[in-house]
């Protein structure tokens, strides 16, 4: 739930560290072939791939701010 947490935050690195320690974790204590490791990867999975989406969401609002800028400049 720690990793959940920064993740609604979009503290994108601390959930990224607190997924990776509950890989580690349930590799000790489940063995590395169990369904609480898979899960606990396809979590980190889904993750980078909502970190990934942010990235592309901020750059694209600054290249919609960049153009709106340039259209404004050529319009005036």
């Amino acid at each position: 739930s720690l990793a959940e947490t920064y993740e609604r935050q979009k503290h994108f690195a601390e959930a990224e560290d607190a997924r990776i320690k509950l890989v580690s974790i349930r590799e000790d204590s489940q063995g590395p072939e169990s369904i609480g490791v898979a899960n606990a990867r396809v979590d980190l999975a889904n993750l980078y791939m909502l970190w990934g989406k942010d990235v592309a969401e901020k750059q694209a609002y600054e290249d919609a701010q960049r153009t709106f800028a340039e259209a404004r400049e050529r319009y005036e």
